[in-house]
């Protein structure tokens, strides 16, 4: 039982506090996303593209976002570990 509590210990204090950013530049930041989508609907009407060409970029992105979360979070666990480990 130890053993959970010192792997939740070393998982609480290696993760880093994020400060929120504030209100205006987060509501400017999704305007702008909103922006950006919605003139990327309207140019593949306008040029008749193929919705593909939108589609594969954002998969591609979502997927290595992803890989890159899974990665970070290893390097977490190993990193909690190796503190667990040097404690005793």
């Amino acid at each position: 039982m130890r053993h959970i509590y010192l792997l939740y210990l070393a998982l609480y204090y290696t993760q880093k506090k994020q400060a929120e950013p504030p209100k205006m530049v987060k509501y400017v930041k999704e305007f702008g996303i909103f922006t950006v989508v919605c003139l990327l609907v309207y140019l593949v009407g306008y040029f008749r593209w193929s919705f593909f060409l939108v589609l594969i970029p954002i998969i591609m992105y979502v997927v290595r976002s992803r890989q890159k979360a899974e990665k970070k979070e290893r390097v977490t666990v190993a990193y909690s570990v190796n503190l667990l480990t040097n404690l005793y």
